[in-house]
């Protein structure tokens, strides 16, 4: 499934939404217009996490506003035929926004997102929707004497959601502990000796561990990989930093497995200015044991995008021993599927059938969102690979 923004021909944006089946081809979609005025837009889609194995449902997240006003946030939700089964507002009166949507073990939808209201700090907003569309509880949090930025959400069974990111003040990870109920549990500043300039991303461990992972400046260095584990208690157990040829380097993305093993993925810059996708795997002390590159062809930059899984499930065996990395080589799509002893087994390269050039826009566990800009104007793909190195896309445009 897959949602967006749609223009038809009175050019008015529309929150898109598509569910395709295994082969690529079209089972329903529908366009979500709100209320007469509003424009509308899908911002995510909610799925059981991976580790929860929970059901995916039919769930988008969307903002919709009248031109020149401030919007409202919306959850949707599908039946498995395309039908709007109902719409709930969960919070008005919103300019910008970044959010995420996931389901606890019960069944519910938890809206995360990070939000700008007119005329105050930028606030994180939470809220719980049970199936039947009733809101649950919303709660709201800006701190008094900082700015928060780069935040990420994480939850692994629902009765704890992780908020993380960056403190602009003092430079330093921070995050949030929210019980099940919207409650928060504790904040943690993390001081590290460097100054952290992004957050990539924060990760729940199974045991109540926290990840936090993204790019870090010091005196004596240009930006390098950050990586910082803490434990249940909210202690630092381990940092760990990667600072390739003396160079800009930051991580994208991280995973996490049962055992507490981490695996981290990057940008590196070399002496020619180009960049190459660095991989690395810490063990649950924080030592390395291992790191790979991958590098374009000549002058080519190779960027990533997402790392698919984020946990590593011994007890689904496809989802122990590899993970996927996407990202974009040169003007091609890129995914690897690598191991997580440090070799990847394949690498494929998708490239415009319009010669045109592509960008991700999302990625799910088995397929890829991708944006395509070419002399026939844009257009968008959902594509969809396999364990070994098979590929499949279908089109809209």
């Amino acid at each position: 499934m897959v949602t967006g923004s749609f223009c038809g021909p009175d050019q008015i944006p529309g929150c898109f939404t598509a569910l395709y089946d295994g082969n690529g081809d079209l089972t329903w979609h529908h366009i979500y217009t709100g209320e007469p005025g509003e424009i509308t837009y899908g911002l995510a889609l909610g799925w059981g996490s991976l580790a929860m194995q929970t059901k995916p449902e039919n769930y988008v997240l969307c903002q919709a506003r009248r031109p020149d006003e401030a919007g409202r946030l919306v959850v949707l939700k599908y039946d498995n035929e395309g039908n709007l089964q109902w719409e709930r507002t969960v919070k008005s009166g919103i300019e910008n926004m970044y959010g995420e949507l996931m389901l606890d073990m019960q069944g519910n939808v938890v809206v995360c997102v990070w939000l700008s209201i007119l005329g105050e700090p930028d606030n994180i907003f939470l809220a719980k929707v049970d199936p039947e569309g009733t809101l649950l509880w919303s709660t709201m949090y800006a701190h008094p004497s900082f700015y928060i930025r780069d935040v990420h959400f994480d939850m692994r069974t629902g009765e704890q959601i992780i908020v993380g990111g960056i403190a602009d003040v003092s430079e330093d990870f921070f995050y949030l502990r929210y019980g099940e109920q919207g409650n928060l549990q504790s904040l943690t500043i993390v001081n590290l000796e460097s100054k952290e300039q992004a957050c990539a991303a924060v990760r729940l461990g199974a045991n109540g561990s926290v990840y936090l992972t993204g790019a870090s400046e010091s005196d004596t260095s240009y930006k390098d990989f950050v990586t910082a584990m803490l434990d249940a208690k909210d202690s630092l157990v381990w940092v760990q930093y990667h600072d390739g040829d003396k160079h800009d380097d930051a991580a994208t993305a991280i995973a996490v497995d049962e055992a507490g093993n981490a695996y981290v993925t990057g940008m590196s810059t070399d002496d020619y200015g180009r960049t190459r996708i660095v991989s690395m795997g810490y063990d649950v002390d924080g030592n390395k044991k291992w790191m790979s590159t991958y590098i374009g062809s000549k002058d080519e930059n190779a960027v990533p995008y997402a790392l698919f899984p984020p946990y590593l499930d011994r007890m689904l065996k496809d989802r122990a021993q590899y993970f996927y990395l996407t990202g974009r080589v040169g003007n091609d799509i890129l995914i690897l599927r690598h191991g997580t002893g440090g070799l990847y087994t394949w690498a494929h390269r998708e490239k415009s059938k319009q010669g045109g050039t592509y960008s991700l826009a999302g990625v799910a566990y088995n397929s890829l969102i991708i944006a395509e800009t070419s002399e026939r104007g844009p257009a968008a793909l959902i594509c969809r690979y396999g364990k070994a190195e098979q590929w499949g896309c279908a089109r809209w445009d």
